[in-house]
């Protein structure tokens, strides 16, 4: 499992062009491994696509969480990642930072 700070989520529901209706949300995280890109410096923001279930598993944010991935088929059936739960490891007193 890989740690990270969760700092955002923003979740969707719409009717998609053939009338189905499509929820989720996109969360956004920070991992404790700097960019290594030239043209990059410190922590970059990651998004990440999740169902509303997925949502549901996050007890509070900002907060520290263990990330449960699964692998589903992709792509001409390569495998892809996909996050399945987020586990609560502890708070973080982001706006404390700022005091």
């Amino acid at each position: 499992m890989a740690k990270v700070m969760v700092v955002g989520v923003k979740t969707y529901s719409f009717n998609n062009d053939a009338n189905q209706k499509v929820e989720g949300a996109r969360v956004s995280y920070l991992t404790s491994i700097p960019s290594n890109k030239s043209n990059e410096l410190g922590f970059l923001p990651l998004q990440s696509t999740v169902s509303l279930d997925v949502v549901n598993s996050l007890k509070e944010i900002p907060a520290i969480y263990d990330v449960n991935y699964d692998m589903v088929p992709g792509r001409n059936n390569k495998p892809e990642m996909i996050i399945t739960g987020f586990e609560f490891l502890q708070s973080v007193d982001y706006l404390g930072l700022f005091e």
